[in-house]
């Protein structure tokens, strides 16, 4: 089993990130990414979850909706600074299970 199915797995039991209030769990079904509907935890929170329900691993994350990054391949290199700290500030937990990934800038 490949590292980031074991990780997925493992959130799916795993408590909301310490700190945070309840989540709400905001679901937008008219926008989606290939068929599958955007979510987000919180009202307060600005990245997008894309809810692929169907195949595992697949983490991915939209600030606006229209540009999708797949979470293990595209963080933190794909993003801009802004959106790499929003992204650490939102998730604490896959901020610190990622904080051995360096940018190149």
């Amino acid at each position: 089993m490949s590292k980031e199915i074991e990780v997925a797995e493992e959130l799916k039991n795993a408590p909301e990130d310490v700190g945070s209030d309840e989540p709400t769990w905001i679901y937008d079904y008219e926008n989606t990414y290939k068929g599958y509907p955007f979510y987000k935890r919180k009202a307060t929170d600005t990245i997008w979850w894309v809810d692929v329900t169907d195949m595992k691993g697949f983490n991915l994350i939209s600030f606006d909706k229209k540009e999708v990054f797949n979470l293990f391949r595209d963080y933190p290199w794909k993003l801009t600074d802004e959106q790499v700290e929003i992204f650490k500030r939102e998730n604490p937990y896959w901020a610190n299970f990622f904080k051995d990934r360096k940018r190149n800038r």
